[in-house]
């Protein structure tokens, strides 16, 4: 049984949030005072929540294609269902070989440190010409997962230095990957 077009409200907006603004989710459990039932009532796209709610089965699933989506577009709730399924299964089949996925991004980053004698620091400093750090510059080449550099920078905290960075997309894509790190161990389960 699908769940109700107001729980898929509640679940999005605490996403949409935790994505957009300095709010966290994990810390205050999905629960916000700008998000009630009288906030739904008055929106004029309610519509959108009832529509994306008729496919989605449990709260856990609306939390994953809600976090999932707002990795890629914060705007996807006003795109076609097609497109955001699609885009939540791609990560369920990512997450359906963890593991092995994140054993290649693992060996595709020790095969250029082992070629470049490189430490695994360094990856995530931008380099000495200004550009951005390497571990961004894979990721972006599809090289290696978000996943992988959300499980380092869960491990190793390097991500909080470039948060600071000159560079606008640099920043951008550190908040994103600071702010998806919490799900990534909870989503793997």
């Amino acid at each position: 049984m699908p769940i109700q077009p107001y729980k898929f409200y509640k679940i999005y907006s605490a996403v949409n949030l935790h994505f957009t603004s300095s709010y966290d989710l994990n810390k205050y459990k999905g629960k916000s005072k700008t998000i009630s039932s009288i906030s739904f009532d008055n929106r004029r796209d309610k519509h959108r929540f009832s529509y994306f709610a008729r496919h989605i089965e449990s709260s856990k699933d609306a939390l994953k294609f809600c976090v999932f989506n707002f990795l890629d577009n914060t705007d996807w709730l006003y795109n076609n269902y097609t497109e955001a399924n699609d885009k939540y299964f791609e990560k369920i089949k990512f997450y359906s070989t963890f593991t092995k996925n994140i054993t290649n991004d693992f060996s595709t980053i020790q095969t250029i440190r082992d070629s470049k004698t490189v430490s695994f620091k360094s990856f995530f400093e931008e380099t000495r010409t200004g550009n951005p750090p390497p571990i961004l510059q894979l990721f972006w080449e599809n090289s290696i997962s978000i996943e992988f550099i959300c499980l380092c920078n869960i491990t190793y905290p390097y991500m909080r230095k470039l948060s600071d960075s000159i560079d606008p997309l640099v920043r951008e894509e550190v908040r994103k990957i600071c702010n998806y790190s919490p799900f990534v161990l909870s989503f793997r389960k």
